[in-house]
């Protein structure tokens, strides 16, 4: 299984896992604790380091396979965000995608990535 975490120059990665880890999906449901959100957040970010992860860059390239996906998925709306994430995962050669979100994992699915639901 090969993972892929986001970055750019300002870091948009951690802030992204911040969002996926302590979200208001979570929240709202009571399922995650702050106290273990950010154990989470820390290995992540420790694994990136260590080279367990790709790290990977929004550069012209990546946005180009996003707009692509924005325009080519019609079963599934496909919102500008997620578009990116795919696009960074294909860059990156992911196989998998973590998600909570629905619309995110059918558009996962229907790019031909494996969904792994949190």
């Amino acid at each position: 299984m090969r993972f892929c975490v986001q970055t750019r120059s300002d870091d948009l990665g951690t802030r992204d896992h911040r969002g996926a880890f302590g979200g208001r999906a979570q929240k709202a449901r009571g399922e995650l604790k702050p106290e273990l959100a950010n154990r989470i957040r820390d290995a992540v970010l420790a694994d990136a380091d260590s080279g367990s992860f790709a790290r990977l860059h929004l550069d012209p390239a990546v946005h180009r396979v996003a707009e692509r996906l924005l325009l080519a998925t019609d079963s599934v709306h496909l919102r500008t965000l997620d578009a990116l994430h795919l696009a960074l995962a294909f860059s990156g050669a992911a196989t998998h995608v973590l998600t909570f979100d629905r619309r995110m994992r059918e558009a996962a699915l229907q790019s031909g990535l494996n969904v792994i639901d949190l």
